[in-house]
């Protein structure tokens, strides 16, 4: 499998929606998706792409993989701080919309 290099420490907006896939996953059901999960669940290509986005998600440190275990994707406390930084962001965003 061969997956594109993506450089920079921030998210792509398509890691972000693997990431947030993970996150309402765990949520909803209890247990993390598996990558034939995550690849239906958000239209792509097949598994093997949303092996690449974990991959980047694992280098940049937003999830853990526990091997041997295909539900073994878990979210860090980077990926909890960066989506309470971009929260505080939306809600500065609407609160500005609105003082105009």
């Amino acid at each position: 499998m061969k997956c594109e290099a993506v450089y920079g420490d921030e998210m792509t907006a398509a890691q972000a929606r693997v990431a947030e896939f993970v996150d309402s996953h765990i949520k909803r059901i209890g247990w993390p998706p598996t990558r034939v999960e995550i690849a239906l669940g958000l239209g792509l290509s097949s598994p093997n792409a949303a092996q690449c986005h974990i991959e980047a998600l694992v280098r940049k440190g937003f999830v853990r993989i526990a091997k041997g275990t295909s539900r073994g994707i878990s979210l860090t406390k980077l990926y909890n701080d960066y989506k309470f930084k971009k929260q505080i962001e939306l809600e500065n965003a609407l609160l500005k919309g609105r003082a105009h």
